[in-house]
């Protein structure tokens, strides 16, 4: 089966999207799909190449597709330069697409990019991440799709309440590669690798570091745990870290970007993982599939999470501990309970080791290849 994923963004990049296509990718590679990623040709903010910077088996082809760059270059106002270079990759991505002879179907997760089904007569699968505000025309667009995929049930109640056809949206969440997770090291280990005292119960919280993130509930937390305890906080861009520096207490420590093969180190050195997602945003309450999250209950670490339908859908009281959103004096005293009963705190972290083998990028690819093949 001959696939082409359409995606609307430069690669490498340090935003997690970036990653979950590239694996999306090669798990149907590893079914037998001759997979085509196509991207647009712009300006690289990271050196490596794809493949190399994320460890990913280079089963598929990326062809990159030249485009206008007006983000990179600063001269036009941002907002402007992202609709001329997004219409620009779709024109050329259309005309691509077009001279294709033997195209299965084409996948895509980008608003500009599923405007093709309109005009593209292969089979168009589309990955929904969150609710556009003009979801009248949308839905006008949308229904020439095989098939929609949507990262949560909540998104697809949104979706159902919005007048799209229920039969016709598939659940699918994001997934983990249980292999970045073999020959951890010990944790003592793993301290001492990455300069992180023996005697600190240390709580961590790996990626960006945008609003609806909440990070800056866990921040305000770490006012309120004892001294013993230390706020690791793994990623962000320096704007942002340094915006909440100014209201961190000295015993949050920003680690800033590290690369993807060493976060599962960080993950594993930890005794606590954070998932402080804010109850203000739609797209933290029921959008996301948080790769962060997949992976924390790959680790084996205990995880303390923000009571919220996008996460409940994966996580519960067994394989978790849950505070009120935006309220730091709630994930403090959680923080603390959960230190004071580790071994609870373990059995759960247990729990979630194992209900994670069900979320695989294997899996999930199997399940768009199941969609396909209908």
């Amino acid at each position: 089966m001959n696939v082409i994923y359409i995606a609307n963004t430069r690669l490498p990049t340090e935003k997690a999207h970036g990653y979950q296509i590239m694996k999306t990718c090669e798990a149907l590679a590893s079914h037998g799909c001759a997979v085509e990623l196509v991207v647009p040709r712009r300006k690289r903010f990271v050196a490596k190449d794809p493949f190399s910077y994320w460890a990913v088996a280079r089963t598929f082809r990326i062809v990159e597709l030249p485009t206008t760059d007006f983000i990179s270059s600063n001269t036009v106002p941002r907002k402007i330069a992202f609709l001329i270079d997004a219409a620009s990759f779709a024109f050329q991505a259309f005309r691509y697409t077009r001279k294709k002879r033997d195209i299965c179907a084409v996948f895509a997760r980008d608003r500009e990019i599923s405007l093709l089904s309109l005009i593209v007569k292969t089979p168009m699968i589309f990955e929904v991440h969150f609710l556009p505000r003009m979801i009248w025309l949308y839905r006008f667009v949308w229904k020439n799709m095989y098939a929609i995929i949507a990262i949560t049930h909540g998104l697809k109640a949104l979706l159902i309440n919005a007048g799209f056809d229920e039969k016709r949206i598939a659940v699918l969440p994001d997934s983990v590669d249980l292999n970045i997770f073999k020959n951890i090291p010990s944790k003592a280990t793993l301290r001492k690798e990455l300069g992180i005292s023996d005697d600190q119960f240390i709580v961590l919280y790996a990626g960006q570091l945008f609003l609806w993130k909440g990070v800056q509930t866990l921040v305000a937390s770490a006012k309120k745990i004892p001294k013993e305890s230390a706020v690791f906080i793994v990623g962000g861009s320096d704007a942002d870290i340094q915006k909440l520096k100014s209201e961190a207490p000295h015993n949050v420590v920003f680690v800033g970007h590290v690369l993807p093969q060493q976060v599962p180190k960080w993950l594993c050195a930890a005794d606590v993982l954070v998932l402080p997602n804010s109850a203000r945003h739609p797209i933290s309450q029921y959008y996301t599939s948080p790769l962060k999250l997949f992976e924390y209950m790959a680790s084996g670490v205990p995880i303390v999470a923000s009571d919220l339908p996008s996460l409940r859908e994966i996580l519960n009281e067994r394989t978790a501990f849950f505070f009120e959103p935006d309220n730091a004096a709630s994930l403090a005293d959680i923080l603390v309970a959960a230190q004071n009963n580790y071994v609870e705190a373990e059995k759960r972290a247990k729990r979630a080791r194992e209900d994670i083998k069900q979320y695989t990028w294997e899996q999930r690819a199997r399940i768009i290849l199941d969609l396909m093949q209908e």
